[in-house]
């Protein structure tokens, strides 16, 4: 009977090389993507998150940029862009581009009030402001999907 024992922290480590070497490899790949088609949006999404999983936010910045001025009315995209100027600590930047996404139509209130990325952000007054305002359209929307139709055709 013989039982081999692995010590938890190593099969931790040897899975965190593995995770590691993963996203090195996605990032070589999607950057590559991306100089070849530099408006192609999916590459640009998924590098903009690699690079976020690796908290490389200054290299993350640019590519968020890209994608909003790509697609300058998805609002997540600007909800992104938001979060790497938060976390840069850039934060008139950071709330200039988050009311931008809840002008566009971002309504997560429990996304934006638990976001770890908008934690420098938090505490400032400008936050409670938007988050007044996020809330305030999310029950719009709420009570727009809720009137009859004969309501919206007047």
């Amino acid at each position: 009977m013989s039982s081999e024992f692995r010590d938890p922290l190593r099969s931790m480590a040897e899975e965190l090389t593995e995770q590691s070497k993963q996203i090195a490899f996605e990032i070589d790949f999607f950057e590559r993507l991306a100089r070849l088609d530099p408006a192609n949006v999916r590459v640009l999404v998924a590098l903009a998150e690699n690079y976020s999983i690796l908290e490389a936010y200054d290299k993350s910045l640019p590519v968020d940029r890209q994608l909003t001025q790509l697609r300058p009315e998805k609002s997540v995209f600007w909800y992104n862009l938001a979060c790497s100027y938060a976390r840069l600590r850039d934060a008139d930047a950071a709330f200039e581009t988050l009311e931008k996404a809840i002008a566009l139509g971002y309504d997560d209130v429990l996304h934006l009030i638990k976001d770890p990325d908008l934690k420098s952000i938090r505490s400032d007054p400008r936050f409670q402001a938007i988050f007044r305002s996020c809330k305030k359209r999310r029950l719009e929307s709420r009570l727009e999907a809720c009137r009859p139709e004969s309501d919206s055709a007047d």
